[in-house]
């Protein structure tokens, strides 16, 4: 590593991190809840009459109790929707679909599926894919092609990515291949196959081979694909798929994926490569295997 990267990485503290990198570095690493990436922990549980873990009182409150932070985040995200959007739609639209949308996500908090909270490190993946959700609802309600507003999923997306600063998309890249990485995937497919909350993902991690691939995640269960198909908008989540593309290209790392869940496939099938290398775009979507299955 240079020196630049050394010392532009040593001037980042917590709290400089988080400021500077907004949004994106908080669904990369924190979620929502500020404290940086944990691995996912074992504990006992209760369980419920349906089989899935009983919620106490302040998990039922997760996102509740986070709204304000939440609220914050939304509106950075927002920016990129009002950049995206005034492409094609004046001014005083975009400013009125953002309103409505943004009175939308505040509704949305209160239904959003506890999967564990702090303790799982898939919940930042629940929040950033319900920031999505209510744009792509107006959207389709002012009669939008469905393409046309999963570009709009994508594009968003990678504006908001290409904000992360190089010095933490390098901390980022050189993170996805460490053993600190690879044993948090580990625990979190070893939690999963207890299956404690419904809207959460269910998986399994494959060794690498040494040679094709550093390691992958088979996901059998996916709770975005939960979450967007219990508010109407499975017929998006595959464009929502296709945003993995833009986050590995920003960051620089070789994965490739060729089916999911949410295009008629049996799991979605990450393969993890190396890192420092810029892959696909991921739009279209015909240009990805996983898009001519099913």
């Amino acid at each position: 590593m240079g020196d630049f990267h050394r010392h532009s990485l040593l001037r980042f503290n917590r709290r400089e991190f988080l400021k500077t990198t907004g949004t994106a570095a908080l669904l990369f690493c924190g979620g929502i809840s500020l404290r940086g990436c944990s691995p996912d922990s074992e504990e006992d549980y209760e369980s419920g009459p349906d089989g899935y873990r009983k919620l106490k009182e302040e998990e039922k409150n997760y996102y509740v109790s986070r709204k304000d932070k939440l609220m914050k985040q939304y509106d950075r995200s927002s920016r990129s929707y009002k950049k995206i959007l005034a492409r094609d739609f004046e001014e005083v639209r975009v400013d009125k679909w953002i309103a409505e949308a943004s009175e939308l996500y505040e509704d949305l908090i209160p239904q959003l599926p506890y999967i564990g909270g702090d303790k799982n490190s898939f919940t930042k993946y629940i929040v950033y894919s319900s920031m999505l959700m209510p744009m792509v609802k107006i959207m389709r309600n002012e009669g939008l092609p469905e393409r046309k507003n999963g570009q709009i999923i994508y594009d968003v997306s990678a504006d908001i990515y290409n904000s992360i600063p190089t010095p933490i998309r390098w901390y980022l890249r050189w993170g996805y291949f460490g053993e600190k990485k690879k044993r948090q995937m580990r625990q979190a497919a070893e939690r999963s196959q207890r299956r404690q909350y419904p809207g959460d993902w269910v998986l399994e991690f494959v060794e690498g081979d040494g040679k094709t691939y550093a390691y992958g995640l088979n996901m059998r269960e996916c709770g975005i694909v939960k979450l967007w198909r219990s508010h109407g908008l499975e017929q998006f989540i595959p464009y929502n798929c296709l945003t993995d593309f833009a986050m590995w290209r920003t960051i620089g790392i070789e994965a490739k994926r060729t089916q999911t869940l949410a295009n008629g496939g049996t799991h979605c099938d990450f393969r993890y490569i190396k890192k420092g290398w810029r892959g696909p775009l991921g739009w279209p979507p015909e240009s990805n295997p996983e898009w001519n299955v099913g």
